[in-house]
Order: structure tokens, then sequence, then C-alpha cells
């Protein structure tokens, strides 16, 4: 596999194991459940893929695809990587892949809970509206090749999830309404977390 974030297309591939910045090694032991191997691990599969440091958008794409080639997740990946821009740069560093991964693939519920919050507030308000809801859910079943429940639509999906979580009818989800509804609905937990 060549590399596939590299700005020279003739960057050789190195099995040489690279070090993990120790300032960013004792950070990621800190923000992550990983142990210090898969950071490194991590770390090397991060570096020969973008030796820049740096993965763009369809860098993004790529790699997405290549770690779940079943997927049909372009969409998904455009929306998924300003998830994880953290600081909107247009670019992911390892330090922010490696976080959005830990989050993507935590065991705890309430991480889990806190990513996909994220994920479906595509502004970034601390908020989900019924719009960013529908588009999320939309790109999920494309990704997935699904359809909803008896053929449900997207917008029935998001008008069924807001019936429900918007305690308050005030047209928009916040984290709390979101993460609680889904802790006590575990068929919509199902269908936004997985």
């Amino acid at each position: 596999m060549g590399c596939l974030c590299a700005k020279d297309k003739d960057v050789e591939e190195s099995s040489v194991p690279q070090q993990v910045p120790a300032r960013d090694l004792d950070f990621l032991m800190r923000a992550t459940s990983f142990p210090e191997e898969t950071i490194v691990e991590w770390y090397n599969f991060f570096i020969l893929q973008c030796p820049s440091g740096q993965m763009n958008k369809e860098q993004f794409v790529i790699i997405y695809e290549l770690l779940f080639p079943k997927s049909n997740a372009k969409d998904f990946c455009n929306h998924c990587f300003k998830t994880f821009d953290r600081d909107n740069s247009g670019y992911i560093d390892y330090s922010e892949f490696l976080q959005a991964l830990n989050l993507y693939t935590s065991q705890s519920v309430d991480d889990k809970l806190a990513w996909t919050f994220q994920f479906y507030d595509v502004d970034g308000n601390g908020r989900i509206e019924r719009e960013e809801l529908e588009m999320a859910i939309e790109m999920m079943m494309t990704m997935r090749g699904e359809t909803g429940e008896a053929g449900e639509t997207a917008q029935q999906i998001a008008d069924r999830i807001f019936r429900n979580m918007d305690v308050n009818n005030d047209g928009y989800l916040s984290e709390e309404e979101f993460m609680q509804g889904c802790m006590t609905d575990k068929k919509l937990f199902q269908l936004l977390v997985r």
C-alpha cells in the first residue's frame, strides 16, 4: 500500500517504526484509553500514510475506505472529517485522529453518546436541529445501504426522534435531551449510535 497523504508522490514507504513525539505521547496517554503500544502502532500507520503529519478531507476518505471497505462512505467521511478536525484547520493531525478514533471505538456509552452528539451537531452550536439530524440520518442510511423501518425516510425518522427526545418542544435537541433520549430508548440508541 502506498503513502496516501504524501505531498511528494516519490516518498517511499518505511517499515522503520517512527517515534511518537514525547509531548504527544504523554498527552495521548492521558486523553485516550489506548495503551502506549497502540498509540505507537497507530502513529506509525498514520505517518506511513501521511508523512507530512496531516491529512486532508480527501485523504481521510481514502483511509476510511481502507479500514471499512464495504461502506459507501464519501458523504459520511466528509461529515466525520468536520467532527474530527477540532481546530478547523482543514487538516487532521495525528492527535486529532487518535482522539477521534478513541471516541469512535470507546466502550463507554457516555463517550459514544458525546461523540455521536458532536457528529449530529453539524454546525457545532451545541444543539441538534431537525435538519442536521435528517441530513446525518440520510448519510448513515446511504453509507450502510439501508432504509428505515417499514420504508421510513430520513425525514420521518428525524420527526419520530424529535417527538421522542425534544422534551421541552423548543425545536432542537440539547446534549442532555439527546443523551437522556438515547439512554432511555434502546431502539433509538441502536439507530443513532451504532
